[in-house]
């Protein structure tokens, strides 16, 4: 083995880079530490023959040369070090993307490379032949225990090794097998399929496997179908080169990572290159000056964040303080130059600072609902101050009065049935919240019906409560509302709106189900529903607001736009200051 000083090689190459394998790995326990000629750092390490399995690897596919972090990466404790990482972590969209091949290393990688192979035995045997599910149910049963193995490894679950996905044009396993993500994505989406409309019975012997719901959820308690979402993002970033920032934070929501920072340092080499701030520059967030530190690594880190383990010694909210500043740095940028906006979100954060209440929570935030909205941009220009963001909106309507809390469950759902159930019978309109559970059952794997909508519609207007429940029953409308998309699934609201200020239509009082947080308070005498996209035709969503003073507003919740014309008219524009 030859390790070469990587500045020495281009000198002498003349600037040639020669073809190159890009290690991506989970090491798992540090156990030991390495040492490398011409590598001035001791280099960490969980287990000596993952080492010696990745120059196998190499001997065996004819590799010359590798990149891998913590060997090309300075790991030492000095100023200068932490300098070049904050050089080199923008750099990962070079790296990855160059290299013939990522060599993927999962935490369990022996496990995961058979598991792996009979998933794609069970793909192009059964799936793609289109065979009968009902005459191979054993082996597609027990198939579901590989994909357990490969779905649940840990390296699907790290923030660092979500680039490390996207940016390769291939990834290889250690026994020389492609890693094909789409072939993956293909096999997932058949065993959800499959698992939730019941296609497939537990055969006699067969596994009993605790996440299995049979017609009901498929996988329940299991993740899994936000890798199916990470994964349809490879395609995004293929065709654009980059990921928006919304998108990519969303992702990184589901993941784990050693320090709070990293999870934006993470996907650095997924964004833009407008979308990033400089990680290097004098009292940047990323630095760190002390020195004089003892270090105690993450039990899980993969190696790609073994640099980042000088955070070690700060206390978790200087940890959260880190990555708080460099989330808001970023945003800020990003929205005054119009390429992210993030004032749809849900993820508010209660006691926030004057002037910040806009700005997404990064920690402990809930992003389920973000994609709908990524696509989601207001013409005109904003400008973040003091006191908010500064921006020009749709004053929709006036809120009069809003429920409590309503939750996820069937029992809570109840709840809503009753509270929008007692509005109509007032003679309030129920356009808006038919419009919004149409479209979350619409969303459901198993769809809806024409009968669906008038039944839903009928319940709603029916002479009783007991009418009103008598057909949710029939027609199971609370099991298929559970977890519907369009809406969190906490902190579900029944509110009254009148359209306004200017609007010159019929008069009339509209039902809404939104999403208000239950640490944010309604003021019935000044609550607005306000268009912040600008664009009447456009919005997916709409941003509930406390008006606080003259043209600025406190924002409390979101709701799903509609298309009724009292709320989609071209009029009613303001520029006002939002927080």
């Amino acid at each position: 083995m030859i390790l070469k000083d990587r500045e020495v090689y281009l000198e002498e190459t003349m600037g040639t880079v020669p073809p190159y394998v890009i290690v991506s790995q989970v090491w798992g326990v540090v156990k030991e530490y390495m040492r490398l000629p011409t590598v001035p750092w001791p280099v960490p390490i969980s287990d000596k023959s993952k080492w010696d399995a990745i120059q196998d690897f190499c001997r065996k596919q004819h590799v010359k040369w590798i990149w891998l972090d913590i060997v090309c990466i300075n790991q030492s404790r000095t100023p200068e070090a932490e300098l070049e990482k904050g050089r080199e972590i923008p750099k990962m969209n070079q790296y990855y993307p160059k290299a013939t091949a990522c060599l993927v290393i999962p935490q369990n990688y022996s496990i995961f490379n058979s598991a792996y192979a009979r998933l794609m035995e069970i793909l192009s045997t059964f799936v793609d032949s289109g065979a009968s599910v009902k005459d191979n149910a054993r082996s597609i049963w027990d198939g579901i225990a590989m994909l357990e193995k490969v779905a649940d490894d840990v390296w699907f679950w790290r923030v660092w090794t979500y680039q490390e996905l996207l940016l390769p044009k291939k990834h290889v396993l250690l026994d020389g097998q492609e890693l094909r993500f789409d072939r993956l994505e293909r096999c997932l989406s058949w065993y959800y399929t499959i698992t939730h409309s019941g296609t497939i019975e537990r055969p006699e012997g067969g596994n009993i496997y605790e996440f299995i719901d049979l017609g009901q959820f498929g996988f329940k308690g299991k993740p899994w179908g936000n890798l199916l979402s990470s994964w349809n993002l490879k395609a995004t970033h293929e065709r654009d080169g980059y990921l928006d920032l919304l998108p990519a934070m969303a992702i990184t929501t589901k993941r784990f990572c050693t320090f709070p920072i990293d999870r934006i340092l993470g996907i650095y080499g997924l964004l833009k290159e407008e979308d990033r701030v400089p990680l290097h520059e004098p009292n940047a967030d990323f630095l760190v000056a002390e020195d004089n530190i003892s270090v105690s690594l993450d039990s899980s880190a993969p190696s790609s964040i073994q640099f980042d383990h000088l955070f070690a010694h700060t206390s978790p909210s200087q940890q959260v303080l880190r990555l708080e500043r460099l989330w808001e740095r970023t945003l800020v940028k990003t929205v005054e130059e119009g390429r992210v906006w993030p004032l749809l979100h849900e993820g508010m954060i209660a006691d926030a600072p004057s002037g910040t209440n806009w700005i997404p929570r990064i920690v402990n935030s809930a992003w389920d609902e973000v994609h709908d909205v990524c696509d989601q941009y207001n013409p005109r220009r904003a400008t973040v101050t003091k006191a908010g963001v500064q921006l020009t909106v749709r004053v929709l309507g006036h809120i009069s009065g809003a429920s409590v809390s309503i939750g996820d469950g069937t029992g809570e759902l109840n709840k809503m049935f009753s509270c929008a159930w007692a509005l109509i019978t007032h003679g309030f309109n129920a356009q808006p919240i038919l419009q919004m559970l149409n479209t979350a059952l619409a969303r459901k794997p198993e769809g809806t019906t024409e009968d669906d909508q008038t039944k839903l519609d009928q319940a709603l207007h029916a002479p009783s409560l007991a009418e009103c429940f008598l057909i949710v029953e029939q027609k199971n409308f609370r099991d298929r509302l559970f977890h519907a998309g369009g809406i969190a699934g906490w902190n579900r609201t029944i509110f009254a709106a009148q359209p306004g200020p200017n609007y010159s239509g019929a008069d009339g009082t509209y039902v809404f189900l939104g999403w208000i947080s239950n640490q944010k308070a309604v003021d019935s005498k000044q609550c607005w529903i306000l268009d912040v996209t600008a664009n009447p035709q456009g919005a997916k969503r709409w941003v509930i607001a406390n008006k606080i003073g003259p043209n600025t507003f406190h924002k409390i919740g979101s709701v799903v736009a509609n298309t009724l014309p009292a709320f989609t008219r071209d009029d009613g524009y303001a520029l006002v200051v939002l927080d």
